[in-house]
């Protein structure tokens, strides 16, 4: 016959309602009975749950069941034994999966806020035109302008490395659905977004020695041709950060 094991446990995802005083669920020798959930489904049991003084005391055989664990009683040494069951072979499959559809959804969205950074150069370019055209200190304007510039080349290639560590990983997980299949795409669109505001640093440049039409317009078309080509990248990316997202919600 079964030794009903009565002990506190107070792990796993167990939720227990207490109560003081007459409990409303009633009473079970003389203390309050406490309900036990386990992963949202109530746990039925010969031995209840109770508020001892204070402190909640559930079946422990009940709930570790609950939970896939095998509970063993040794009445020799008076011994409660709790072993959990080892994952499945899918269940292990499971987490390798969902494990590599996150490290993809985080890199693609670190690719996103290079992207950012990136288009944010534009802002940075007409602000600095501004200044040039008002001649405020343009040495100190030009300056700001290169180190943000250099800045974003050293993300870009930080990221770009990153991304090559995670898309050989993906290839070699032989997992559905992990690919990067349009990361060199992407950078090689970002590499050009750069370029084109270097370019446009140029005109600049020459803005600031000469205040002309021609100036103007070699640094606002570079500029202008920079933030498109980020702005419809940045979408691709946020597509395969949501791609990937929604498969880690679905599972």
């Amino acid at each position: 016959m079964k030794k009903k094991i009565i002990m506190l446990v107070a792990a796993f995802s167990v939720f227990a309602g207490v109560v003081s005083a007459s409990s409303i669920n009633g009473d079970y020798k003389g203390n309050s009975i406490v309900k036990v959930k386990v992963n949202g489904n109530f746990v039925n049991s010969d031995v209840p749950g109770i508020n001892l003084d204070g402190t909640t005391m559930l079946p422990v055989r009940a709930i570790s069941e609950a939970l896939g664990a095998e509970v063993k009683w040794d009445q020799n040494t008076y011994t409660a034994s709790i072993s959990s069951s080892p994952r499945s072979s899918s269940a292990n499959e499971d987490i390798r999966n969902i494990k590599m559809y996150s490290k993809l959804a985080e890199q693609y969205k670190r690719i996103i806020v290079l992207g950012d950074a990136i288009a944010n150069l534009s802002n940075m370019l007409s602000y600095s035109e501004t200044a040039i055209m008002n001649d405020v200190d343009n040495a100190k304007v030009l300056a700001n302008a290169t180190k943000q510039i250099n800045n974003a080349v050293n993300m870009y290639n930080t990221t770009m490395e990153t991304t090559n560590a995670v898309k050989k990983e993906a290839e070699s997980s032989n997992i559905e659905g992990a690919y990067m299949y349009d990361a060199e795409l992407i950078f090689k669109e970002y590499s050009d977004g750069i370029n084109y505001f270097k370019e446009s640093y140029k005109g600049l440049e020459k803005l600031a020695q000469q205040k002309s039409e021609a100036n103007f317009n070699i640094y606002f078309d570079n500029r202008t041709k920079g933030f498109d080509i980020l702005t419809d990248n940045r979408y691709y990316a946020n597509e395969r950060y949501f791609e990937y997202y929604n498969k880690i919600q679905n599972y």
